[in-house]
């Protein structure tokens, strides 16, 4: 599995503002806690509360975060006056050589809808940073900069390793920019282009961005605009959300603005209703299925807001016909309930979705060596055989005493009664030796049912490995079952054999099982051990691999 995907909890210390200064903030105290907008405002640290500036929710547990020590901007209260009829540039090349504050612009990295991103060095600390500027066509009202500026500092609070960092939220003769963390790696949208993902990246990202998102809800954030174009990935295939642009406060119940990308907005989003915990639910289950199939759920139609919502209401979510064998059955419906169009029917919390995300991750196991599966496999062919000839002993001497008891001619299958005896006392005799033939077959037709349904054999359990697919999944019942027939194709052999009423040929037979018998587990063994790299020949059928069972580690 990932390594620890569970939600870890983190004891933070929490502080008052008084000023410049910090004090230790005690349980159940009023304190001084600065809201994003740049008010300062007076909460109980259980029940929070509102500030009476922008009606912000400020939950219990923002006040006992951290990062309630982060201050505003200095003079944070002219970021309401902010004119943003500036001179913005028409191309993002203009500001290159250029400062903004203590950044000086380098490169270009991209653009987007809300401006132009530059690779800039902050001459305080001598490291390179992302600054974002707002582009000319992203000019709106005096009170729309206010909230995407009060966005940028609520980001800059949420200190999540899922998260891209802020760093600076600021003015430059007018024009507002952001610097923020600068993340080595490709966006999510690039590497879909590019590179083949699997299962275990799909997941993987999956469940980071639910992480970052739980973090952010947690200080009443909404992203509202969840994308792969907005989730960059480190080389260490570490995540990290970025592009808070359309955020805003979970608690503003009156924000019922629409923004966004349209192939990404849930269906209630378009038709009106407030952005929310299921409709960024929506956005990365959109993100999560693009991932998988290389294609959107739902492809919009027309070119206004009401024809977008149409598209939703008369298009069924469909998936792969027949479904892919790299992705389990539970992905699928892991997928359908993200995307569910009513609200209602998604995951109703992030933590929720996470351990729904953590069942259906793919393991990441070491192989497992030759001299464990050798082991196995003899404590389970032991236990079949030796269960085999428990009951063939047994049969036997059961056979014998009813031949005697009722004057058999022998105990073969084709022994008979006197004449006088009439025709169904033979027919009867024949069925009791079938009976017995048959349950000489029961501890190997009892093996391979069980891995069908435990999915694990004794011998594998003790020795603490297991099989998976090539994707790191759990096979399905019917691969574990056929493999488990060609890994017991040599005591198949021996128990029809000995079991099968074919003494007469007991002369050829037994040399022939010998020999094939000899043969099966030379050639096994030469072609896991220097051939199939530690991979035996039913693996090798089924495309299975044995590796460590962590979790009974």
């Amino acid at each position: 599995m990932f390594v620890d995907l569970a939600p870890k909890k983190h004891r933070f210390s929490t502080y008052r503002m008084d000023g410049d200064k910090t004090q230790p903030m005690d349980s159940g105290k009023t304190v001084n806690f600065r809201c994003t907008c740049g008010k300062l405002l007076s909460l109980n640290t259980e029940t929070g509360g509102t500030c009476h500036e922008c009606h912000r929710t400020i939950p219990a547990k923002v006040l006992n975060h951290e990062l309630s020590q982060t201050l505003a901007i200095d003079n944070s209260k002219h970021l309401s006056h902010c004119d943003f009829d500036i001179q913005a540039t028409e191309t993002n090349q203009e500001l290159l050589g250029k400062s903004l504050g203590h950044f000086e612009i380098v490169s270009t990295l991209g653009s987007g809808g809300m401006g132009h991103v530059y690779r800039a060095l902050d001459k305080s600390l001598h490291r390179y940073v992302a600054v974002k500027v707002l582009s000319k066509s992203a000019r709106v009202g005096t009170q729309e900069v206010e909230r995407l500026l009060q966005e940028a500092v609520a980001q800059a609070r949420v200190n999540h390793p899922n998260i891209v960092s802020i760093y600076y939220v600021g003015k430059q003769d007018g024009e507002p920019f952001l610097a923020m963390e600068l993340v080595p790696g490709k966006t999510l949208s690039d590497r879909m282009s590019t590179d083949t993902l699997t299962f275990f990246d799909i997941v993987h990202v999956g469940w980071q961005i639910t992480e970052a998102l739980r973090v952010s809800h947690e200080l009443d954030i909404i992203h509202g605009d969840i994308k792969p174009s907005n989730i960059l990935i480190q080389e260490n295939g570490i995540a990290k959300l970025s592009d808070f642009g359309m955020a805003r406060s979970a608690s503003s119940i009156e924000d019922k603005s629409i923004g966004g990308t349209p192939n990404y907005l849930a269906p209630e989003v378009l038709s009106g209703q407030s952005p929310s915990i299921q409709s960024d639910i929506y956005a990365l289950g959109v993100t999560l299925y693009e991932m998988s199939f290389r294609r959107r759920p739902v492809t919009l139609s027309g070119n206004s807001i009401s024809e977008w919502a149409r598209s939703h209401e008369t298009t069924e979510l469909t998936f792969p016909n027949p479904w892919p064998e790299d992705y389990p059955e539970s992905w699928r419906e892991l997928l359908g309930r993200m995307l569910a169009r009513d609200p209602a029917k998604r995951f109703s919390t992030y933590e929720e979705l996470s351990k729904a995300l953590i069942r259906v991750a793919p393991a990441q196991s070491t192989p497992a060596r030759s001299l464990p599966r050798v082991i196995a496999a003899t404590i389970d062919y032991g236990m079949v055989i030796v269960a085999f000839l428990a009951i063939q002993i047994g049969s036997f001497f059961v056979s014998s005493y009813v031949s005697k008891s009722f004057q058999m001619n022998g105990i073969g299958w084709l022994s008979f009664w006197d004449s006088n005896v009439p025709w169904y006392g033979e027919l009867l005799w024949i069925m009791f030796k079938l009976a017995l033939t048959l349950l000489c077959f029961a501890p190997i037709v009892f093996y391979t049912l069980s891995m069908g349904y435990w999915r694990q054999s004794l011998g594998r359990a003790l020795m603490h490995i297991r099989v998976v697919n090539q994707h790191g999944l759990r096979p399905s019942r019917r691969v574990l079952m056929g493999r488990s027939v060609l890994r017991m194709a040599w005591v198949w052999m021996l128990i029809s054999v000995i079991n099968l009423p074919l003494h007469q040929y007991s002369d050829l037979w037994m040399p022939v099982l010998l020999i094939g018998v000899t043969l099966f587990t030379l050639i096994e063994m030469t072609y896991m051990m220097f051939f199939g790299n530690g991979t035996s020949l039913h693996d090798r059928w089924y495309q299975t691999r044995v590796v460590i069972d962590a979790d009974q580690q």
